[in-house]
């Protein structure tokens, strides 16, 4: 871990709860999430928390919401997708150690 203080994890806590309502009711909130952990973290490790948030939160409101899914436009978008995180995954930098 990289040693935070407890009101930075306080901070991190609060902006993953902001990003669960960001993807179910108030989406405007997301804006305050994204700041609150740039604030807390580095820009690439704050990239890295927000990132598997969002997607699980996408994940839980797919299965939540199956029945009125529009699952040929999903199933039509994801090769674009699966291409977009390949290359951002390939195109990052190879984390270093600060030791």
């Amino acid at each position: 871990m990289i040693g935070l203080s407890p009101p930075e994890i306080s901070a991190l806590v609060a902006a993953a709860l902001l990003v669960g309502f960001s993807k179910t009711a108030i989406s405007g909130v997301s804006a305050i999430s994204v700041a609150l952990f740039a604030s807390v973290l580095p820009a690439r490790e704050s990239t890295g928390a927000l990132l598997p948030l969002l997607l699980v939160g996408d994940v839980l409101a797919v299965r939540a919401y199956r029945r009125h899914t529009d699952w040929p436009v999903l199933l039509r978008l994801l090769p674009s997708v699966a291409v977009g995180v390949l290359v951002g995954v390939g195109s990052g930098e190879p984390a270093t150690s600060h030791s």
